[in-house]
């Protein structure tokens, strides 16, 4: 009975723990090294997919950007964004699987497998949501083109951060690529990237 007891506990300590860790692992601050992507749904890949601008201003390689994680594309392939107005956009159709409650990072995925990392300002954690609205949450739906986020560039520039905007295809490894398809001035309308089961010319840079 001791033996018995001590399976029925073990049993309940670990679906506690799981269900702890899916109502709130998702919504942890993390830097860009600890990103927790976990929440995604890691689909398959179904067909090929243009994303379209996060924001309206600049798209531009994001191995240029000022964060060795993002820059090395260690969490996967993507591009660097500077935005003229503080406003985030979604890219595409899906669903919120991972939202920050500082605001500074939010993951998508959609129906066709793509999983998006978005994250906003480099080291921007640790302003602990200052100057962020977030205006989504973890399972909620999205539309390409619905406001997601808003940033106040001059109070998160004044704090001494880099408010450039990253967005990773996390599951890149799902694709035979992932090919930024503009680079330079951009609106919210614009295709930046395209998730290509098939090998894709790269863009002429602007």
């Amino acid at each position: 009975m001791g033996f018995i007891g001590l399976m029925i506990g073990g049993v309940a300590a670990l679906a506690i723990g799981l269900v702890t860790a899916l109502m709130f692992g998702a919504k942890k601050d993390a830097n860009a090294t600890s990103i927790d992507t976990s929440g995604f749904m890691n689909a398959k890949v179904k067909k090929n997919e243009d994303l379209t601008s996060l924001v309206n201003g600049e798209v531009f390689d994001l191995t240029t950007v000022n964060d060795k994680v993002f820059a090395s594309l260690q969490l996967g392939d993507g591009v660097g964004l500077k935005s003229t107005d503080g406003k985030v956009y979604a890219p595409f159709d899906g669903i919120v699987r991972v939202a920050y409650l500082t605001g500074h990072a939010v993951g998508i995925v959609n129906d066709e497998g793509v999983e998006v990392l978005i994250h906003i300002g480099i080291d921007t954690v640790e302003l602990n949501g200052k100057g962020f609205t977030s205006h989504v949450s973890q399972g909620m739906k999205v539309k390409r083109g619905d406001l997601m986020v808003e940033y106040d560039q001059a109070a998160i520039q004044k704090a001494g951060y880099d408010d450039t905007v990253m967005m990773v295809v996390t599951n890149t490894g799902n694709f035979e690529s992932i090919v930024p398809s503009n680079f330079g001035p951009v609106t919210t309308k614009t295709a930046v990237m395209l998730a290509h089961r098939e090998p894709a010319a790269a863009p002429a840079k602007a």
